[in-house]
């Protein structure tokens, strides 16, 4: 409803104040905006995350003309943080954010329908397979379901060539979809990186992998609100189900990727974009 506006802001625009005439101009003009999702992250206990970041919190900050203590910017900062993560482990994967994740890392934005849904069906096995979190939603339509829906709300364009029936983005809603991608793409970076790695370097061992991914996720961790108890762990799993898809192709302790123009070789390009 509002991506108009953040993309918008985004450019450089100032936000709007919020009034009654905004509203009964937004109710005027109410349209199908699809589903709505209300995800739950992991509860925060204010009281108790104050008292173990600042014990003497409450007699600190008790008397109303007592100057702001010196603990609470930090503080506030990090708890901020924490809140971003657990917003990001709660994630709601649907028909637009995953169209919008497919459809913008493949050339010209732009895909077969066959090729859409053998990757629409890749990402979802491996959120059911190797979760990123326990409370990340997934859809209930199936790819097919998915791509319809998705055409019914206008977010992408089908037509028909020699090749048959191809799903892609007009330029206009390239740079609105990517909004929607940018929900859930760290849900997906892990595995990308891993990705990116095979076929950059050809052939890599487990512990290579591993090494390669923990440091990126230093990297990225903060730019993605990422969390992860164990990258180690994860990334292991993460291998196991992209060999299991035949992504990755496993001789003893080394990976690499299928034979070029294949379609699993195709696939595991898009997956590292």
């Amino acid at each position: 409803m509002e991506v108009n506006t953040y993309l918008s802001e985004l450019q450089g625009s100032g936000k709007k104040k919020e009034s009654v005439t905004g509203v009964l101009k937004a109710i005027r003009n109410l349209r199908d905006y699809g589903f709505g999702y209300v995800n739950f992250g992991e509860p925060i206990s204010l009281n108790q995350y104050l008292n173990q970041q600042a014990p003497d919190w409450k007699s600190e900050i008790n008397a109303l003309e007592a100057p702001k203590p010196q603990w609470l910017n930090p503080v506030v900062a990090k708890l901020s943080d924490q809140i971003m993560r657990h917003i990001n482990q709660a994630a709601a994967l649907n028909s637009i954010n995953m169209l919008a994740l497919c459809l913008l890392a493949s050339d010209k934005q732009t895909l077969t329908r066959q090729e859409l849904l053998q990757q629409l069906t890749c990402y979802l096995q491996l959120q059911q397979q190797a979760p990123y979190h326990r409370l990340v939603s997934l859809p209930e339509m199936s790819p097919e379901q998915m791509i319809d829906h998705a055409e019914k709300m206008q977010k992408i364009q089908v037509s028909r060539d020699s090749f048959g029936e191809l799903v892609s983005l007009t330029p206009a809603n390239a740079v609105l979809m990517s909004y929607y991608r940018n929900n859930v793409l760290h849900l997906f970076i892990l595995p990308a990186i891993l990705a990116a790695a095979v076929l950059r370097q050809g052939r890599l061992n487990q512990q290579q992998l591993l090494t390669l991914v923990e440091q990126l996720y230093g990297l990225l961790r903060e730019e993605l609100y990422l969390y992860v108890p164990s990258v180690s762990q994860y990334s292991k799993t993460l291998l196991q189900q992209l060999t299991d898809q035949g992504l990755l192709l496993q001789d003893g302790d080394f990976y690499q990727a299928p034979a070029q123009h294949s379609r699993e070789y195709f696939m595991l390009r898009s997956a590292r974009a």
